[in-house]
């Protein structure tokens, strides 16, 4: 992996629009939506050169912040009123970002940003909960197991929690039915993954390009059985590879509203007899090898959300 550039924040705020608008559009497709930011006085989006028409956008939205000493304006013009939940993520999202910047530099803003979008899965799914940040620390342990630098641990550790965020453009109806999907629902179900890669594949920041091939291969399997494209082998990548394993046992092991968690003994039977066919072999033998120490992540992890 090539070293993940440091944030800027003219590019964090542009990102930060793209993925409202990809969100938004996702929940009414009919929605028209542009922007105008500004940082101190000076239009950053669109680029000066290029004429910004949006009269024809009936309603604006204005949002002030300051980050570091900059001041930030955000404008938003849509073909119809946001909805009070919309308006107020689009509220949280930025406080979040000017929090963020306030308190962390560089790499570590990008993973507050990631962690940010990922909990729109979340918000919308009555399962998962924690479940993001769970498979995000499965994820790191077995990326530095499998020998990835500490930036690459990182990288890897921040994307992972970006696997299922095509599931915002998936019905509640399907997310959090509590049964077994039908062949026509389990159909738009893996559409997530498809997605989850369009919402991140034109970012220049490398923790989302990273994420966007995360997201579309996370259901590939070794054997090459698995979707949207039966991808093989080695044919996956190894980032993918590793945020699959981390994904199954850990939902595995939880409870879900079409099932309970299964015991612990059950589910590492269940990696172990995936091994070469669902999953890596080489990565499930590692997994293995510091089975406790897996374990006691998913155990450390309940053991926080409960307290």
């Amino acid at each position: 992996m090539k070293e993940a550039p440091e944030m800027n924040l003219s590019e964090l705020l542009i990102n930060a629009f793209f993925q409202i608008r990809t969100f938004l559009s996702l929940r009414d497709s009919k929605l028209n939506i542009t922007s105008e930011i500004f940082v101190n006085g000076e239009r950053i989006f669109p680029p000066k050169n290029i004429r910004v028409e949006n009269h024809y956008l009936p309603n604006q939205y204005n949002y002030k912040i300051n980050i570091k000493h900059n001041a930030v304006k955000f404008s938003l013009y849509t073909s119809r009123d946001l909805k009070a939940f919309e308006s107020a993520y689009v509220n949280s999202l930025l406080k979040n970002i000017e929090s963020a910047f306030v308190q962390k530099e560089g790499f570590d803003v990008e993973d507050e940003f990631v962690l940010m979008i990922s909990k729109l899965v979340e918000a919308r799914s009555e399962e998962t909960g924690e479940h993001v940040n769970r498979v995000s620390e499965i994820a790191k342990f077995l990326a530095q197991l499998s020998g990835h630098s500490s930036r690459d641990v990182k990288l890897i550790h921040g994307a992972a929690a970006l696997h299922d965020i095509g599931k915002v453009g998936i019905p509640d109806y399907i997310l959090n039915k509590p049964a077994k999907l039908d062949d026509k629902e389990f159909a738009i179900m893996k559409e997530h993954t498809l997605i989850g890669f369009e919402l991140l594949r034109n970012s220049s920041l490398k923790i989302f390009q990273t994420g966007a091939v995360i997201a579309l291969e996370h259901h590939e399997r070794w054997d090459g059985t698995g979707y949207p494209y039966g991808l093989e082998g080695e044919q996956i990548t190894l980032e993918s590879r590793i945020v699959q394993i981390a994904d199954v046992f850990e939902a595995l092991t939880q409870d879900r509203c079409y099932r309970p968690a299964w015991p612990l003994e059950k589910a590492i039977e269940y990696m172990n007899d995936m091994k070469g066919k669902q999953f890596d072999p080489w990565l499930i033998e590692l997994f293995n090898k510091h089975l406790r120490e897996f374990v006691q992540i998913v155990q450390d992890k309940q053991d926080e959300e409960a307290n």
